[in-house]
């Protein structure tokens, strides 16, 4: 979807966002990009659970309506997609409003540790990722004759999205119950010798549903027809996923790429094999 098309559809910004969405398309047009990058890693965090993160629209919708953890997770990802697509994005030099870190001030990279590096000379270059803080990395770069480090050129990377992906999902699994207090800004843990959330915790107030069938209202698609695997004992498991309604095993033949070989240049010819898999699906 292009900018302008979503600026059309998004009816409730208004103010800076508003002007933004129409005044940096470009801007407007890497959020997107994150979002979507957020649900991605959604469905792949989710993809042995009741709830699967589905992207259809009426299903999806009714999840953010809701005050449960699953939105909350949803919120988080999305956010952290977007923050990641526009922070590459000006690093890569996409766009204008914004560029590299600056590096001139910052300490040495850390040598590896019995890497012999400790006595190669090092400079910050190259365009190192703005704007986030945490869970940085270091990426070098070596210079120097017939392959040697005579010089490093070293800058900062964000971590992988997936690790992003992998840390939320943890805190999705210790997301902190929550009621209003009588002030009206204060959130009280719901439970007894429960510490307070921190700004990196996930908050919910409202208990999820089960996910097992059906239910436009509550944004559940259910789980019939779902794989399922047979021996597991945790979430991915037959008898949770199915919501001990029972599965049934069946065979599917599919095909493949196989024998792959490359030619010069620069063609890659692969064969296909038809492939049996037993699969589990839930009644």
């Amino acid at each position: 979807m292009d900018p302008n098309s979503i600026c059309r559809k998004t009816k409730r910004l208004a103010g800076k966002q508003a002007e933004l969405c129409q005044s940096q398309p470009e801007i407007v047009n890497e959020v997107a990009k994150g979002a979507k990058l957020g649900v991605r890693e959604c469905q792949y965090q989710f993809r042995f659970r009741r709830w699967n993160c589905t992207s259809q629209n009426k299903y999806f919708g009714k999840i953010l309506q809701q005050d449960i953890r699953e939105t909350a997770f949803v919120y988080a990802i999305t956010a952290a997609g977007v923050t990641h697509t526009v922070t590459q994005a000006c690093s890569m030099g996409e766009l204008l409003q914004c560029g590299c870190e600056a590096t001139r001030s910052r300490a040495p990279p850390k040598p590896t540790t019995g890497s012999g590096t400790e006595s190669v000379k090092w400079e910050w270059g190259g365009c190192g990722d703005d704007a986030v803080r945490n869970y940085m990395r270091t990426e070098c770069k070596c210079h120097g004759l017939s392959g040697s480090c005579t010089l490093r050129t070293c800058w900062k990377k964000m971590p992988h999205f997936r690790e992003v992906g992998d840390r939320l999902l943890e805190r999705f699994n210790g997301a902190f119950k929550v009621m209003g207090g009588n002030d009206g800004k204060t959130l009280i843990p719901v439970g007894q010798n429960i510490k307070p959330p921190d700004k990196q915790d996930l908050i919910y107030s409202a208990e999820s549903p089960d996910f097992c069938l059906p239910n436009r209202k509550t944004g559940s698609l259910g789980t019939r027809g779902r794989v399922c695997n047979s021996t597991a004992m945790d979430v991915s498991g037959c008898d949770l996923l199915c919501c001990e309604r029972g599965y049934r095993d069946e065979t599917v033949v599919f095909e493949e790429n196989c024998l792959c070989r490359f030619h010069w240049c620069c063609v890659v010819q692969c064969k296909k094999c038809s492939v049996r898999k037993e699969l589990s699906l839930c009644f």
